[in-house]
């Protein structure tokens, strides 16, 4: 893990304060650097002119920014990200103080995103994060996007075309460095998020699936999407799910279900305007058939 993050800690004073019996009381200081290198799925941090203070008795650790501090968040070749923080307090076991210990609530602002942690180290590592934003604009910026194919990050600058209000929530229990590492299983990690008034492109073959609050869960080999209504083109759709499946070969493939209600002239639109007239060779008999009437029925592409 050490080697992974590249820690860099520059100091510009210390104290130190003892017990009238001698034991050592707090260490408070000034650290001019702290910083680590982006690394797989861990951002690169850059704190300046912050504050600490230990106390060895009780095992509390605060590091706390001041109005002079300087904090960054950055990914590998990206610009930095100007980040400002909630004083960082740990709770040590003063016996094994880098191998256990508690942080009950850290709170961070990137840019327009809100987020918050809390974990617990011991044999296991437990943390949780929710995270709040806007846009889904303002999320990008802080996707590993660098540990992605270029096929995977091709399909979600085109897919995420719009989407508002997002929450998002992530569960972790297991070794930390199975989560660094990336071999984590979906019994370990849950990531799911809310986004309302969503517009995903899934294929430039088909219209976007628009006027939708959607619910994406994280698979260790792809992601969930799920809405109980929204609009495909001009037809209305209900319970939908799209699997968006990332292949060992690098490309993204994809299956949506649901079912359908439109009228009979807006599904021959539908059908005329995607691929699915074409592969089923009715192209030119819907061309030069008059449909009214309603329709409804389920739907399954891939």
């Amino acid at each position: 893990i050490w080697y992974a993050w590249q820690p860099e800690l520059w100091f510009k004073q210390l104290m130190l304060t003892w017990t009238p019996e001698g034991r050592l009381s707090t260490i408070q200081g000034g650290i001019d650097i702290l910083r680590w290198q982006a690394q797989k799925i861990v951002p690169g941090v850059d704190l300046r002119d912050i504050t600490f203070d230990y106390s060895p008795q009780t095992g509390r650790l605060a590091v706390i920014p001041t109005g002079g501090s300087q904090l960054q968040w950055q990914w590998e070749n990206h610009a930095p990200i100007q980040l400002s923080a909630t004083p960082f307090v740990l709770s040590l076991d003063p016996q094994q103080p880098f191998s256990r210990w508690n942080l009950p609530l850290w709170q961070m602002t990137i840019g327009d995103v809100a987020l918050q942690l809390q974990a617990h180290i011991d044999k296991q590592t437990q943390f949780s994060a929710q995270l709040s934003a806007p846009n889904i604009a303002s999320i990008m910026p802080l996707l590993p996007m660098h540990q992605f194919s270029p096929e995977l990050q091709t399909w979600l600058n085109q897919a995420l075309v719009h989407g508002e209000h997002i929450t998002l929530d992530t569960h972790y229990h297991g070794d930390i460095t199975d989560l660094l590492a990336g071999t984590w299983t979906e019994d370990q990690l849950q990531l799911t998020a809310h986004i309302q008034d969503t517009t995903l492109k899934f294929s430039p073959h088909y219209p976007a699936l628009s006027d939708s609050d959607i619910t994406l869960r994280l698979m260790h080999n792809g992601l969930t999407i799920s809405t109980n209504q929204a609009r495909l083109g001009d037809v209305n759709v209900k319970q939908v799910q799209a699997d968006i499946l990332f292949l060992p070969e690098k490309e993204v493939a994809l299956r949506i279900n649901g079912d359908y209600q439109s009228s009979l002239a807006q599904a021959k639109k539908f059908l005329l305007t995607t691929p699915i007239a074409h592969l089923a060779n009715i192209e030119d008999m819907l061309t030069n058939t008059q449909l009214d009437g309603q329709a409804e029925g389920s739907i399954s592409l891939c």
